[in-house]
């Protein structure tokens, strides 16, 4: 059994046109990912910033907006808005560039977005969209985004499942990691306990070779939880 930590303050953190990002795994300092998790960046959109994405050939890219507004405009014309409690899935091919900027002129947004790979992701463009309600999510763990779709989720194409909840302060939680799996649990806001360690916002865990998660939420706290096969 085995627990990987990664508090908030070791994040490399960088700062661009209007757009504050703190970058759980860094391949210059802390290493390249969990498995196929490669990228977890909690990225902070101030009014009217925004930033160039380019496209990544190599897997699939999930964004959670947490709070605002995310507008997208790509280099194929494509147009699009994320508002709060939305969530969205990408894959494209080499060359395609997407243009992500707040779309307020008055208020952060917040955006946490996870870069995970997969064989299948670089044979065509694609994009899905889709919103989950704060009471899908409350007091317990919603699927996001998953490989068969269940239950409206994204569809992924990697066997990864995504998971997200909002737990009040004293909620209990369990869950049962399959076989052969492992999971990551990332605290977007809040506070939680996981066995002896207090997580606080911007704080991570990874847990290989466990059969189960068990967190108990000290503060109202949101959660993803990733869960990825072993050989990932």
């Amino acid at each position: 059994m085995a627990i990987e930590l990664r508090r908030g303050s070791e994040r490399r953190t960088l700062l661009g046109d209007g757009v504050h990002a703190w970058q759980t795994f860094d391949s210059q300092s802390n290493g390249v990912g969990f498995g196929s998790l490669v990228a977890l960046d909690e990225l902070h959109f101030s009014p009217g910033g925004g930033a160039i994405v380019p496209s990544w050939a190599e897997g699939e890219i999930v964004t959670v907006v947490h709070r605002g507004a995310l507008r997208q405009a790509d280099s194929m014309g494509r147009s699009a808005v994320l508002y709060a409690g939305e969530v969205q899935r990408r894959s494209s091919n080499d060359g395609l560039w997407c243009r992500e900027e707040n779309a307020s002129q008055n208020n952060v947004t917040l955006v946490f977005r996870t870069a995970l790979l997969s064989p299948e992701a670089n044979r065509e463009t694609a994009y899905e969209q889709t919103r989950f309600t704060a009471a899908e999510r409350h007091n317990r763990l919603c699927a996001v985004g998953s490989v068969d779709g269940r239950r409206g989720s994204l569809r992924l194409r990697g066997n990864a499942l995504v998971l997200a909840g909002v737990l009040d302060a004293g909620r209990h939680l369990l869950y049962d990691i399959p076989p052969d799996s492992a999971v990551w649990l990332h605290v977007m806001t809040g506070e939680m306990r996981l066995r002896e360690f207090v997580l606080s916002s911007g704080d991570g865990a990874g847990l290989t070779d466990e059969r189960a998660v068990a967190l108990t939420a000290t503060r109202h706290a949101e959660l993803l939880l990733v869960q990825l096969p072993m050989s990932g």
